[in-house]
């Protein structure tokens, strides 16, 4: 893929010519070429994904979990299950201690860290502004979180910490690490909603080592080491070929989600070109309100900047899939690409979060999507009155907007509650080549002031499995078009 006007090798040069934002933490200051293997990718509710896949694997940890996520509903079964989990590591711990010989080495606790942001706005309005957030004392992870207490949990050593940054600054990453082997990024936080998920899991010592470097800076900077060092005794990383992912079981035959274990045509063995593609939160939203001010221009992050550089580099489709899009940067992006003969198809919720986006970007997606669908017309008409004969005529790539709109019959029931009631999966496909994916939205919140982190995935095999094979399927089944047009 070296060819391509979005390989990695041009991403280099791109980003040399024009320069990142620069930050005092390494990991949010650059865009980190790794390489990754054996790539899997599952689709369901967050509850699904966290019972099916992502607790099942935080249960065969030896020595070390890293959980975070954003929102942390109290009252929800992802809660209880992720409980279940260090319940269960717990025990796995305090069994092999009591089977170890006196003479033979001592059987270490496994490090547990969750990390999370918003809990309430209560809990936001109240939280310490400071980066270095706030540390949940044992008697309170009960009371406050719904955790396990520290009695039963013996063979953990825990521990809780919370950073929001007021007024709007979350920290909007979700990934699990366990024991450095091997790493999740699902789309789902740890709540009570019924959406339509997704979750990537990842080996390979490069891509590991950033999100774990990534999280020490943010999370836990007073445990940094020097590289090589070992942390509470864990050795950092292990090599590629050492590991040995825990088996997927197939979903349950009540689940609507699906799972593809391994990609066609993509042996274990191989490695994929990855970014790494972190997002620093910024304090300040850069509101600026008056009709003679132009807006202000979104924060230059690796995230952000690579977005645009794939999007303004795009040959024949961009397919975006996102819980809402309100981000001016997105917008913009998009109408230059139909201009350009790209075909784009967006996916997306038309009402979902709307106080909040009103509060974060003084827009909704149901305004957005208006606005897109109504420059496309524009760019059409302008196509369609220049001289037939015109050899630099390109004629407007297709534009095609899908409303996530499950009806009430055909929601399933799972857990309780309705199935894929609104889509909260972050995923992008361009040109069946590249899969961009993680916690940021195409909204305003993600683009200006939330923490995000994403990866960029360079395989024609992986992209084209799951947007033919997983997302089209389900987008077919649970959403309805709204525009499609290819002509003037």
């Amino acid at each position: 893929m070296a060819n391509l006007p979005y390989s990695v090798e041009k991403w280099r040069q791109h980003v040399a010519t024009d320069p990142l934002e620069g930050h005092d933490l390494s990991s949010l200051n650059d865009s980190a070429t790794a390489a990754s293997m054996e790539p899997s990718f599952c689709t369901g509710t967050g509850l699904d994904i966290l019972s099916n896949y992502i607790c099942p694997d935080i249960e065969t940890a030896d020595r070390e979990v890293v959980f975070v996520t954003c929102f942390w509903a109290t009252v929800s079964e992802s809660r209880v299950r992720l409980c279940e989990a260090l319940r269960m590591l717990s025990k796995k711990i305090v069994k092999k201690r009591a089977a170890a010989s006196p003479h033979t080495t001592t059987v270490e606790n496994i490090k547990v860290y969750i990390c999370l942001s918003s809990v309430s706005l209560l809990q936001k309005l109240r939280h310490t502004e400071s980066t270095a957030g706030y540390v949940y004392n044992p008697t309170e992870w009960n009371e406050q979180l719904k955790l396990p207490i520290p009695q039963e949990i013996p063979g953990l050593d825990l521990t809780v910490k919370s950073i929001f940054i007021r007024p709007f600054s979350v920290m909007h990453p979700k990934f699990v690490i366990v024991d450095r082997k091997f790493v999740w990024l699902p789309s789902c936080n740890v709540s009570w909603e019924s959406w339509y998920e997704g979750a990537f899991r990842l080996k390979g010592r490069s891509i590991v080592e950033k999100f774990h470097k990534f999280w020490t800076e943010v999370w836990n900077p007073d445990a940094q080491q020097p590289h090589g060092a070992a942390v509470g005794g864990i050795s950092t990383f292990p090599a590629t070929a050492d590991v040995t992912l825990p088996p997927l079981k197939d979903p349950p035959a009540k689940s609507a989600g699906q799972l593809v274990k391994s990609f066609p045509n993509t042996p274990a063995n191989r490695e994929l070109h990855t970014l790494f593609l972190p997002s620093s939160h910024h304090q300040n939203p850069a509101f600026r309100p008056g009709i003679f001010r132009l807006p202000r221009s979104e924060p230059r992050t690796p995230l952000n900047a690579f977005t645009k550089f794939l999007f303004a580099n795009a040959e024949s489709e961009i397919y975006i899939i996102t819980p809402n899009l309100t981000a001016k940067p997105v917008m913009h992006a998009l109408v230059q690409a139909l201009e350009q003969g790209v075909k784009v198809t967006v996916v997306t919720n038309m009402n979902l979060m709307v106080m909040e986006q009103l509060a974060t970007s003084g827009t909704t997606t149901a305004r957005c999507i208006n606005s897109l669908m109504n420059s496309h017309r524009r760019v059409l008409c302008a196509w369609g009155k220049k001289e037939t004969d015109a050899t630099d005529a390109t004629k407007p790539g297709k534009l095609t907007v899908r409303e996530w709109n499950v009806a009430n019959s055909r929601r399933c029931n799972l857990g309780g509650g309705s199935a894929f009631v609104k889509s909260h999966l972050k995923l992008t496909v361009v040109d069946e080549r590249v899969v961009l994916l993680g916690s940021g939205n195409m909204d305003r919140a993600s683009w200006y002031t939330s923490q995000e982190v994403g990866v960029a995935l360079y395989s024609a095999e992986v992209a084209k499995e799951i947007l033919h094979e997983v997302l089209m399927r389900d987008v077919e089944k649970h959403s309805r078009t709204i525009y499609e047009s290819f002509e003037a």
